[in-house]
């Protein structure tokens, strides 16, 4: 082993764009980074060079209590998302449903109202013609 770079990867087409992306590009700190920590997991034996490594970004971020670190992948923040859309979708038909059930107990109470209110009239009407009657002379006491 000589040290010498045998290989550079980093270009897409070279007919399409000759821009010598391995040499040339710039990179984020962590791009730059990433050959130190595979280098590290192959001298350890972690990994070969036949080892498929999923490429997915992960955010680290506190825990509520603020002990330690949690690292979340895009895998896990859209089945958070996707948790989150549930939760709220349930929590609107939980909402619906009381609704419902309140505008049925309203109904159901206007109903009653209603009902109660017609044998009110039904009965003063009938009072009324009795008075009616009392005083025409039609019934005596």
């Amino acid at each position: 082993a000589t040290g010498a770079v045998r290989v550079l990867v980093g270009g897409r087409n070279y007919v399409k764009s000759p821009y010598n992306r391995a040499m040339l590009a710039r990179r984020q700190p962590g791009s730059a980074f990433k050959p130190i920590v595979y280098l590290a997991a192959l001298a350890t034996g972690m990994v070969t060079p036949r080892t498929e490594v999923e490429d997915e970004e992960i955010v680290f971020r506190r825990e509520v209590e603020g002990k330690g670190w949690v690292a979340i992948s895009k895998k896990d923040r859209a089945n958070l998302i996707l948790a989150n859309r549930r939760e709220k979708r349930e929590k609107k038909e939980q909402c619906r449903i009381q609704i419902r059930r309140l505008k049925e107990k309203d109904e159901r109470v206007l109903r009653s109202h209603k009902e109660a209110k017609a044998r009110v009239r039904k009965k003063l009407m009938a009072t009324q013609r009795r008075i009616a009657e009392y005083e025409s002379g039609k019934i005596v006491k």
